[in-house]
């Protein structure tokens, strides 16, 4: 997941956390309060987002998959399939930028 914070969630064939990482001092600061194991990936990603939300690194001037520079990119590398309904992700992502 690309945002400013930046992080690394690794996933088993069950979508759940197996490990996290920051990938820049921001996502550093995210993930400390944070515990991701085991967590399904899109509850994951909705704490990494709040988290986000709450320290200030996102609001809801971000888009997901825009072209503007506040972006929220969702990456996935994988030779198996990964069940992740990407739309879905995207309301709950938009929903919790919009009240923020």
């Amino acid at each position: 997941m690309d945002i400013n914070p930046s992080v690394q969630l690794d996933i088993n064939r069950w979508n759940r956390v197996i490990s996290y990482k920051p990938l820049n001092n921001d996502g550093k600061e995210v993930l400390k309060d944070i515990n991701l194991k085991n967590k399904d990936i899109e509850e994951a990603i909705d704490k990494v987002v709040e988290q986000s939300i709450k320290k200030k690194y996102i609001n809801d001037s971000y888009k997901i998959y825009s072209n503007t520079n506040k972006k929220i990119r969702i990456t996935i590398y994988s030779k198996k399939e990964i069940k992740l309904n990407l739309v879905k992700a995207e309301q709950k992502i938009s929903q919790k930028l919009h009240f923020a």
